[in-house]
């Protein structure tokens, strides 16, 4: 009280003033603090983990695809002796398998690359823990699809030449690489997904705690605001 009384009243509305500015460059500093740290969170999700999402799913769908155009094959190859007509069918098989192929070993290309530039730029050390994992299991995934797809034109050559029993034989052991395909790319594409949902939840995690601190923050800046308008007034009328 007795260092308010000795400043002068312009000394006295200058240290309110200046006070309600601290307070609310802390309120508005805190804010962009939170807004920029969710932004980033948010844009992850849009720019990387969605992106990701929608790749994996696209990969997915290819390669069952391509499963469906090489049982085809196979069955057209087993009734082209007897069928005049499955040999033209047999061609077309294989041809949408080689188109899907191409595609598919795109894709994975792409959605690896995609993988690695998000790792990168990672707002936090879990997502560049777990960009870096799902570009290491695409890399896995991609060496898998380029065995799959050597074998499975072997056999397609196979049943083009007439040889039944080789290519089926070795059908049978493609199913299993196809199996273990899908399975990969399923299990990458859960955790994927799981891995956006947590990013989701933890963005609203945060927000709400910005909107806690924040209104905190206000409600002590006005009690600090209306309590040195207060003591600077009684000063002044001591």
């Amino acid at each position: 009280m007795n260092l308010f009384s000795n400043l002068s009243i312009r000394g006295r509305f200058f240290v309110l003033s200046f006070s309600m500015l601290l307070l609310v460059l802390l309120v508005s500093g805190f804010s962009w603090f939170s807004m920029k740290q969710i932004g980033g969170e948010l844009a992850s999700i849009a720019e990387d983990d969605i992106p990701l999402t929608a790749a994996l799913t696209q990969i997915t769908v290819h390669q069952l695809q391509q499963a469906i155009h090489f049982e085809r094959a196979v069955r057209f190859g087993e009734q082209k002796p007897s069928d005049p007509e499955a040999g033209s069918l047999l061609v077309e098989e294989v041809s949408e398998f080689d188109k899907l192929s191409r595609k598919d070993d795109a894709e994975i290309a792409a959605a690896t690359e995609k993988a690695r530039a998000s790792q990168a730029h990672a707002p936090t050390v879990e997502a560049k823990a777990e960009f870096e994992q799902v570009a290491a299991a695409l890399e896995e995934i991609r060496g898998q699809h380029k065995a799959y797809e050597q074998h499975a034109a072997d056999v397609l050559r196979m049943l083009g030449e007439g040889d039944l029993h080789s290519a089926e034989q070795q059908a049978r052991e493609i199913k299993l690489e196809e199996d273990k395909l899908d399975a990969a790319l399923g299990e990458l594409l859960i955790e994927v997904e799981a891995f956006t949902e947590q990013a989701a939840l933890r963005a609203k995690e945060h927000e709400g705690t910005a909107e806690l601190i924040i209104l905190a923050l206000m409600t002590l800046s006005l009690g600090l605001g209306v309590g040195m308008a207060w003591f600077i007034s009684r000063s002044a009328q001591d």
